[in-house]
């Protein structure tokens, strides 16, 4: 068998992407031992070198953006315009006007499954479409760190940025102000390390050195060196779905705040709940008292965290599983009760 896996993000520098791109060949690895696999960037044009038996789309934030439309669209119209093959759109979240829901469903319901990697998607697209290929599974990066040994916890706080700095400005008081607290935390006694997390268009430690403490300790290197250290924390603050992501696999409890998307508030409901606040309500004194509080909740947090983790494990391979056995159970009989 040839497989076609579309939008492949191993050359993007993001943390999230390099954490999916290579779960996904390890997975692809496991599930298809025999089969060779092509992978194609996003771009419209690029056509497959050889035909391919299924094609596989990674959808990750490719089709969904807190006030536009963005490029996974035209990329899945042209792959289902120009292959009569089945198409899987996997490990993606969804979020669109309501003006392109139709649009949407239209252009869904011509997949041969949908997979998404949080519920709140998932419940958007029930609510709003009639569509039946729907499933929900971890985001596919679990399945790489599926197999890490038990951490042992020698850090307090860990915490990085994400998409708010693209909406307010990594020179906006409240940057400022939020890295403050962390600052006061470290001066009384907390072991608290900065995480860096590449993203786009504005890297976190470059928005949070100008304003850190010397007492900060800070992290500076690759996903894996993000994850090394924020599997050792007991409470990670990010706006970022893989800093929830792998804050989960690492047996961290996560705080988060709003994204680009609802792609932070979808983690909440998947890997937790812990907490949550939002910069829209920034207040500096209360946001230190609950970060101390949910610190001071770490066992009764981790207790949350395991429960979730037990009923989810088998699943973390579930995006490219489901292409062999179409028939495999998701997380959506959660939600649909709900």
């Amino acid at each position: 068998m040839h497989i076609a896996l579309y939008n492949d993000t191993i050359n993007n520098k993001n943390f999230g992407c390099q954490l999916v791109s290579h779960s996904l060949r390890k997975a692809l690895s496991d599930y298809y031992p025999d089969s060779t696999v092509e992978y194609l960037p996003m771009e419209r044009a690029v056509k497959c070198k050889k035909t391919p038996d299924i094609i596989i789309v990674n959808g990750e934030g490719s089709f969904g953006h807190v006030s536009k439309i963005v490029g996974g669209y035209s990329m899945l119209t042209y792959i289902l315009d120009n292959y009569k093959v089945p198409v899987y759109l996997v490990n993606t979240s969804i979020q669109v006007p309501q003006s392109y829901i139709e649009t949407t469903e239209k252009l869904l319901s011509r997949c041969a499954l949908v997979t998404l990697r949080e519920p709140i998607s998932y419940e958007f697209l029930k609510k709003n479409t009639s569509l039946t290929n729907l499933k929900i599974f971890p985001d596919i990066g679990t399945y790489l760190l599926k197999d890490e040994p038990e951490p042992i916890k020698d850090i307090d706080i860990a915490f990085g940025l994400g998409a708010i700095v693209k909406f307010i400005g990594k020179e906006s008081i409240k940057i400022k102000e939020f890295v403050e607290i962390f600052n006061e935390l470290a001066e009384q006694g907390y072991t608290v390390v900065a995480q860096q997390l590449l993203g786009n268009p504005i890297n976190d430690l470059e928005a949070l050195k100008p304003y850190l403490s010397h007492k900060v300790m800070t992290n500076d290197g690759l996903f894996k060196d993000y994850f090394d250290t924020v599997k050792r924390a007991r409470l990670n603050i990010t706006g970022r779905h893989h800093g929830a992501v792998m804050s989960f696999m690492g047996k961290t409890p996560f705080f988060t705040y709003e994204s680009n998307m609802w792609k932070t508030e979808g983690d909440q409901l998947l890997y937790g709940p812990f907490d949550k606040f939002t910069f829209k309500k920034f207040d500096k004194s209360k946001l230190k008292e609950n970060i101390i509080s949910n610190l001071n909740k770490y066992i009764d947090h981790r207790q949350t965290l395991d429960s979730k983790y037990s009923v989810i494990k088998n699943t973390f391979g579930g995006h490219i599983e489901v292409t062999k056995n179409n028939k495999l159970q998701g997380l959506e009989i959660y939600y649909e009760a709900r």
